[in-house]
């Protein structure tokens, strides 16, 4: 949690939620994203839980991506 935010932390805001829009995460997740999600189920998991509670929209997006299994992870 702390290495995602240090790494993120001159990231730009999201933008405001908009519930008609496509979900907020794209194609374009950096190689360091990747890299810091390559991790067992059970910790994307808690990570999940953790950024929810925290309010850390960036990192739950990328949790709830990668906890669907999309083979963008794949390398």
């Amino acid at each position: 949690m702390v290495a995602y935010a240090t790494h993120h932390k001159d990231d730009p805001p999201p933008p405001a939620e908009n519930e008609n829009a496509p979900s907020r995460i794209s194609d374009d997740i950096s190689d360091w994203d990747k890299a810091f999600m390559n991790i067992d189920q059970d910790t994307i998991f808690e990570i999940i839980l953790a950024a929810n509670y925290l309010d850390m929209k960036g990192l739950l997006d990328l949790g709830e991506f990668k906890r669907a299994a999309v083979p963008l992870f794949c390398h």
